[in-house]
């Protein structure tokens, strides 16, 4: 959601990835694409406005080195960064935590662009309510395009 909201606002949007998936991202609307396994991603991708880390873990710090000056990294992980605000700061950059439920203000503005088909829902699967561990462990490896729907049955 985030690269097709990006995209839609104008956004110039650069997604790191597995190479495996750089044609589900450029569907969705990135315009430059990086194989995050290919090396020191801030010599891969730099002096961008903004960075959106929603993996958490040691990726923060990495992404910082991607900002230009006054950049800002939004971090979807709070619990899990491996840096404080104060870090980027002292950098000349921001830091900022991306509320992990939606506001109604954000859903007021991707309801019409969700009407209009701009941006879409992408289900990876469908699982019946009781497999729900199985569920969270497929989004808890990263393997899982878009979002995993349980259903009360079958």
């Amino acid at each position: 959601m985030a690269v097709q909201l990006a995209a839609a606002e104008g956004a110039r949007v650069v997604a790191t990835a597995r190479a495996e998936d750089h044609g589900f991202l450029r569907d969705l609307g990135a315009g430059e694409l990086v194989d995050d396994t290919a090396g020191d991603l801030a010599e891969l991708v730099h002096d961008v406005d903004a960075a959106l880390d929603p993996v958490g873990g040691d990726r923060a710090p990495n992404l910082l080195d991607t900002l230009r000056p006054d950049g800002i990294l939004l971090c979807c992980v709070p619990s899990d960064l491996g840096l404080s605000p104060e870090d980027a700061e002292a950098r000349g950059l921001r830091l900022a935590l991306v509320p992990d439920s939606p506001s109604g203000d954000l859903l007021a503005r991707a309801a019409p662009l969700l009407a209009d088909r701009r941006i879409r829902v992408h289900v990876t699967t469908t699982l019946p309510l009781a497999d729900a561990a199985r569920a969270h462990t497929l989004a808890e490896e990263g393997r899982a395009r878009g979002v995993v729907v349980l259903v009360p049955h079958p």
